[in-house]
């Protein structure tokens, strides 16, 4: 039996109304410049919705905007996370801790909310991490490794001061 060749057709849509197009593009541009140009460009990114959508929100005859919304904290659990009280960090705080904290406070000053919901989100990051550091200290294989190759240093206390899970990674592909 021979190759056979399949051909598939596939059809080419032609845009017939380029205008409506245009007019469809230009009303978004002026949309955002509104926003960017009442200081309000933050507002894009917050809707009224549940944790974790997609919001598409249309204007009339215009490109739907699409913003993902994220989870977001409150400040007490941002601050039991970089490990501070209201006003500093306490010791046991690592640098990346301090360095989210000392942002946050210059965020918080300037009155920056997209600023600080991005700090968030790297605390929101920071914890998940600590909680993954939290189970692999309890697999012996991955401490004995981590002794091994690092030494002393607690593998938490690792990721409190540089807030990257690099060498724990590395570690952890050693180990299994």
């Amino acid at each position: 039996m021979g190759n056979k060749k399949v051909v598939k057709e596939v059809k080419v849509q032609e845009i017939t109304n380029i205008e409506t197009s245009l007019d469809e593009i230009t009303n978004m541009e002026e949309y955002i410049s509104q926003i960017v140009g009442n200081g309000n460009f933050y507002n894009l990114n917050k809707e009224e919705t549940p944790q974790n959508t997609i919001v598409v929100r249309e204007e009339e005859k215009s490109f739907g905007f699409i913003s993902v919304v994220a989870n977001t904290i409150s400040e007490e659990e941002f601050l039991a996370i970089v490990d501070a009280d209201g006003k500093r960090c306490k010791r046991s705080a690592g640098l990346y801790q301090q360095s989210l904290f000392s942002r946050y406070m210059a965020a918080k000053k300037e009155e920056d909310y997209g600023y600080i919901q991005d700090i968030f989100e790297k605390a929101v990051e920071l914890r998940d991490n600590l909680e993954r550091v939290t189970e692999l200290k309890k697999n012996k294989s991955f401490m004995k490794e981590w002794r091994q190759n690092v030494g002393r240093v607690n593998p938490e206390s690792e990721l409190k001061n540089s807030g990257s899970m690099r060498k724990i990674h590395i570690i952890e592909s050693l180990s299994m």
